[in-house]
């Protein structure tokens, strides 16, 4: 098998990895045992608490209809996710390399959408359709200015966790591999553009074969390369912590605003008696590990 048709096998492989990754990932977050409450306000998907409490501080709230926002929760958690607003708020030079990283990425995904829109579109609208040209600028633009911000945020943040003492105290290496990776990915996409690629249309075509399962049977090596280190990222992406961008509806939705009471709901009671048997993982000296939760909450010494 020659290169380029291995390159091709490659991207195949990795798009099956990438998701059969992401799917069993948040299965095992979904299956997860009840969390420990984090009795943080306001919950977003409460109306009228911006000052925070909840609607415990109601007398007899037991009786009250909880009126609850699944699109306010979302709205909360796109802000964080696009904004990262709680970063800006208590770390802000920490902001200024991690925002334009984050940035940059979710750019580069919209861009590979509109790589796949275009190539499924010349046919039907045709090269010469004004609306097919708008949509290769659009790619063009969207592409350099979130290759640009991701290659900027990779840099910034190995930048700081290599000299600021409190963050090189905490990171692992890891997470050096993770960023230095990603910015080789962002490097090579960024010499194949300038060398072979300005308008995206070598990678476009790449794109159009592989999703009509018929591949070109050759390409530029810059290209081939470009490719291959994005594929090969792609496998080892579900197999790290990265993946929190799957577990943060999740941490939001199910841990950090989760404020439902416990009134006689059958599953609920069900979770929270399964919590209760399980095993103490710690020990101390009034503490036995080989008992269970219940047990150790209910010893009377």
């Amino acid at each position: 098998m020659g290169w380029p048709s291995m390159s091709v096998a490659l991207t195949y492989l990795a798009v099956l990895v990438f998701f059969a990754g992401v799917i069993l990932r948040a299965a095992k977050y979904a299956r997860a045992p009840m969390h420990l409450r984090w009795e943080l306000y306001p919950v977003p998907h409460e109306k009228g608490r911006a000052y925070g409490g909840s609607y415990f501080e109601e007398v007899d709230w037991w009786t009250h209809p909880r009126e609850t926002s699944l699109a306010a929760e979302i709205v909360a958690m796109l802000e964080e996710m696009l904004l990262i607003r709680s970063l800006w708020r208590h770390n802000r030079p920490q902001w200024y390399a991690s925002f334009p990283f984050h940035i940059g990425l979710y750019l580069l995904v919209g861009f590979i959408v509109l790589l796949a829109m275009g190539a499924g579109l010349e046919q039907p609208l045709g090269a010469a359709s004004p609306l097919w040209a708008a949509l290769q600028a659009l790619t063009v633009i969207v592409g350099v200015v979130g290759l640009f911000s991701a290659t900027i945020g990779a840099i910034l943040l190995l930048w700081r966790r290599s000299f600021v003492p409190v963050l090189r105290a905490a990171s692992s290496f890891a997470d050096y591999f993770n960023l230095a990776f990603l910015l080789a990915v962002f490097l090579s996409a960024g010499f194949a553009w300038i060398t072979a690629d300005p308008t995206f249309g070598l990678l476009q075509g790449y794109l159009r074969g592989f999703l009509t399962l018929s591949p070109a049977p050759g390409s530029y090596p810059a290209i081939t390369a470009e490719v291959a280190l994005a594929s090969l990222f792609m496998i080892y992406l579900p197999f790290t912590h990265m993946t929190h961008f799957v577990a943060k509806y999740f941490t939001y939705h199910q841990v950090r605003w989760d404020d439902a009471p416990n009134l006689g709901d059958a599953n609920m009671q069900t979770r929270i008696m399964a919590n209760l048997s399980r095993p103490v993982g710690w020990s101390a000296p009034h503490i036995q590990p080989e008992k269970s939760w219940a047990e150790a909450a209910t010893e009377v010494e």
